[in-house]
Parts: C-alpha cells; structure tokens; sequence
C-alpha cells in the first residue's frame, strides 16, 4: 500500500485505486489522502451547535501548549514576584515575553496560511544525510532557556 498512513494531523484517509499487474505478480493500492479542513467547522445536530475544530485551531492550541510547558518551569518565580516577593531575575523576565512573544507570532502565521501545504511549512525542519538538522521551521523555532533555567 502506497501513501496508507497519511500524517493525521493535515489529512484524513482519501480515496485508493489498486492496480493488479499479473505479470509482475504484484498488487499495488495507492491511497490519495484527503486534506482536513482549515477552518472549524459548526453544524447543529440534534439542537445542539458541535464545533470540529480545523487545523488551524489544532496547531495554534499546539503552539500554546508548548509556551505553556516552556513558561511552566519559571511560572513560581512570576508568582512570587507578583505576591511581593523577589522580583523575577532579569534574563528570566526576557525569556518568559520571549516566549509570549513568539507564541503570538506563530499562531499569526497559521492564521495567516491559506492552504494546508503552508501549514505544513511553518512546521517542517530539513535533516540532512551528515545528520545536521536545519531548523527553518516558524513553529518550532522557540527561544533559548536561560542559563537561570536550565
């Protein structure tokens, strides 16, 4: 089976054709996936609006549980600072906006895809054969930790 188990997260399961080539002796089943739509989708079913949240929705919540996780680590100190303890260490505070910053910047540019490729861009890094990664890719391109962090 060619192109069977599509990345889930853009395409759902799509048509197939299946070629039989006697000579050969094989079987060949060539599925074509099926992009998932963009936007959410609402339909009311039995009175009640159900919302399908589209790929746009998915990856931004994505990009925000990430910036939730990587602000986790430091949320005690932003805490303490705000109930008038010791203020929050300088690179700290820098990385935390950072991290605010760059989470809003990311979830512009998956509003601002129009097609489902353009999603898969903003998420793609390139691994080349001497095993260097090349990570070009607007969603997972996060701030450095600080040293205080780490």
């Amino acid at each position: 089976e060619v192109n069977a188990q599509p990345n889930n997260r853009y395409y759902k399961q799509g048509t197939s054709e299946t070629v039989v080539d006697d000579s050969a002796g094989t079987v060949v089943k060539t599925w074509t996936p099926a992009a998932k739509d963009l936007a959410d989708k609402s339909e009311t079913v039995d009175g009640e609006t159900v919302v399908t949240l589209g790929v746009k929705s998915n990856e931004k919540d994505r990009v925000k549980n990430v910036a939730a996780s990587l602000l986790q680590g430091s949320d005690w100190m932003a805490i303490r600072a705000a109930e008038g303890g010791t203020a929050v260490p300088s690179a700290v505070a820098t990385y935390r906006a950072a991290v605010r910053t760059k989470s809003n910047s990311m979830e512009t540019a998956i509003d601002d895809a129009s097609d489902i490729a353009a999603v898969i861009a903003l998420d793609t890094t390139t691994y080349h054969a001497n095993g260097d990664i090349n990570v070009v890719a607007t969603l997972q391109d996060w701030p450095e930790v600080p040293d205080a962090l780490k």
